[in-house]
């Protein structure tokens, strides 16, 4: 989709707040998921009601985004239920319904905030961060962890937090430099396989990506028990979600 607005990452936030969209209109779905995915935060979607339960189920979302114009099932059906099921999740309804009575509706019904289209990207974003620093108090300007990461770029070694250390292959070290070098901000895949010296056009198996980073999260599951750092942004890439340094030791 083509981006119409530039829009940036809080850099101060080393919390990777997740999303999850219910919207039909598919040109406006996937223009939500790029400029969302680009700002650092973490993306599902679905275009439809009926697996929004299920998915929540398997993957909790911290704030939803609501159309309420919806195939099969309203908008605002869906917000009673999410509400009733799970109490602590923001809801965002962001639809083209206008009239103070609809506005009302979907408040009462369950919405945290209520955006009309069409929306400027970065009052979504505004409005999904003040709902979470309500949502989620003493996360937002908390880091993930206070020592953040250290990436040894000479001796193939990532130390995380807790001071355990993680051996790195060439090519690990490669998709961890680059994933450090974007400032908190997710990584498109072809400029992952670029940094390994791979080319995306040319018959990549995006599959081989996927297993690289894996293998990368199982090592650092062996040494650290905390949030996963190294976090998949729908559509477009990979971002890590705390902060990282690099070294030449």
């Amino acid at each position: 989709p083509s981006s119409v607005l530039n829009t940036a990452y809080s850099e101060r936030n080393l919390i990777l707040i997740s999303l999850g969209i219910v919207e039909d209109n598919s040109d406006f779905r996937e223009e939500l998921v790029f400029q969302l995915s680009n700002s650092g935060f973490e993306v599902a979607f679905e275009d439809n009601g009926n697996n929004v339960d299920a998915k929540l189920r398997a993957h909790p979302c911290e704030i939803l985004l609501l159309d309420l114009g919806l195939p099969k099932e309203d908008g605002t059906e869906i917000a009673q239920r999410v509400r009733n099921s799970n109490p602590h999740i923001g809801i965002v309804m962001v639809t083209a319904r206008s009239t103070m009575t609809d506005k009302l509706e979907g408040l009462n019904l369950g919405a945290d905030a209520y955006l009309i289209k069409p929306v400027h990207i970065e009052e979504l974003i505004a409005t999904i961060h003040a709902l979470h620093r309500r949502t989620y108090p003493g996360q937002i300007d908390k880091p993930i962890d206070q020592q953040g990461w250290e990436l040894h770029l000479h001796t193939l070694r990532l130390t995380a937090p807790n001071g355990q250390e993680v051996q790195l292959t060439p090519r690990e070290m490669q998709l961890l430099h680059c994933l450090a070098s974007s400032s908190h901000k997710p990584v498109a895949r072809k400029d992952l396989v670029a940094s390994i010296g791979d080319h995306w056009d040319h018959g990549y198996d995006p599959r081989r990506l996927e297993v690289a980073f894996s293998r990368i999260r199982k090592k650092i599951d062996a040494v650290y028990n905390g949030d996963p750092v190294i976090r998949s942004a729908r559509n477009l890439g990979y971002v890590f979600g705390d902060r990282i340094d690099t070294s030449e030791s």
